[in-house]
């Protein structure tokens, strides 16, 4: 209806109600929605055709503190030229539907006992009416909301403030196949050579950690650092490491920032389509394709207790686990030493976790 709304802009350019019967009452109906939308992106592209000084459309564009915040709202999709003749188009439209004694049922001639009644042209007046006319569904109280810094001297390196230090917990995970445990060490700084254990990580385990900004996370092996992370600029939502690539022992680090509902779903499984990617392993929540994971890849959800997850890996079911206790994170991967999958879920650690 969004896309129907904007071709209707695009449309309608006289007030007469008879053409605008007209070119809605097309049979339109008859075709696919496909079809209908590709006409109707046709007649969009038309009705735009008539604008004049294109140049000083493109300086139209959304979000601009002299624009109309309606069409600003309206005018969604495309590229910049596509966006500044919507914006222009909207605003011609304003005049002609937003006043207050216009009407759809009289626009579309419905209001004419000698003519048919056009359903289709009335729903979709209508919907451009409440697309770009007043009143805003929502708007923040303006003691709050940032303006526009236009009457402001612009942004310049000697004026930022010093780096904030952001301090936060989230979690950590042990993504890299191998029997021992390796000890998690908070370092001062990428250079550091040492610092506090934070954590104790067999594979498919993960813990809460807390750490602050320009703090760097080190990987020791049997008393060893193995591998310093980038230093931590603002809190993740979870964090891994694992085997770099096929073949290479060697840990790389991984870090998302995106939250969901639910907990945070890991792929530690370490099955390789090439040398340096993972193979698609295809998750699905209660029988529907949730998303795809490589090795090392990991994605918020929305995921509930009792929705059931399932992995499948070459078009073949490889595991299946029914959420409970809300966990965290769920980390896919292997089933002991073998070539099997196995889920491990986790609240804030091993000695939390079930």
């Amino acid at each position: 209806m969004a896309f129907r709304a904007m071709c209707l802009i695009g449309l309608v350019t006289c007030a007469g109600a008879a053409r605008l019967r007209k070119q809605t009452t097309e049979p339109a109906e008859e075709l696919s929605l496909e079809a209908e939308m590709l006409d109707l992106s046709q007649l969009f592209e038309a009705g735009a055709a008539n604008v004049s000084n294109a140049s000083a459309l493109v300086a139209k564009v959304p979000g601009g503190a002299d624009q109309d915040p309606k069409c600003d709202q309206a005018c969604t999709n495309g590229g910049v030229e596509r966006r500044a003749k919507c914006l222009d188009q909207c605003a011609t439209m304003q005049k002609k539907i937003c006043k207050d004694k216009f009407t759809c049922h009289s626009g579309c001639a419905n209001d004419n006992k000698y003519m048919k009644h056009d359903q289709r042209c009335a729903d979709l007046c209508n919907d451009v009416h409440d697309r770009i006319c007043y009143p805003l569904l929502w708007e923040a109280s303006k003691d709050i909301l940032s303006p526009h810094h236009d009457e402001k001297p612009p942004p310049s390196v000697e004026a930022t403030p010093s780096p904030r230090i952001y301090t936060g917990s989230f979690m950590f995970c042990n993504l890299y196949a191998a029997s021992y445990a390796f000890d998690i060490v908070r370092l001062a700084n990428q250079d550091a050579k040492d610092g506090e254990t934070i954590a104790n990580l067999h594979y498919k385990q993960c813990q809460q950690i807390t750490m602050s900004s320009y703090e760097a996370i080190g990987v020791k092996a049997k008393g060893k650092i193995s591998a310093v992370s980038k230093p931590i600029v603002k809190t993740p939502s979870i964090m891994m490491f694992g085997q770099f690539a096929f073949g290479n022992h060697q840990i790389e680090f991984n870090r998302y920032y995106a939250k969901g509902e639910g907990p945070i779903i890991c792929n530690g499984f370490p099955i390789w389509e090439t040398k340096d990617l993972g193979e698609k392993v295809v998750l699905y929540r209660n029988g529907k394709t949730l998303s795809t994971l490589r090795y090392k890849e990991c994605m918020p959800t929305g995921l509930k207790n009792g929705d059931v997850l399932m992995a499948e890996i070459k078009g073949k079911k490889a595991a299946e686990y029914r959420i409970m206790e809300s966990p965290n994170a769920i980390v896919l991967g292997k089933a002991g030493d073998s070539g099997a999958l196995a889920f491990e879920a986790w609240v804030k650690g091993p000695e939390t976790g079930f």
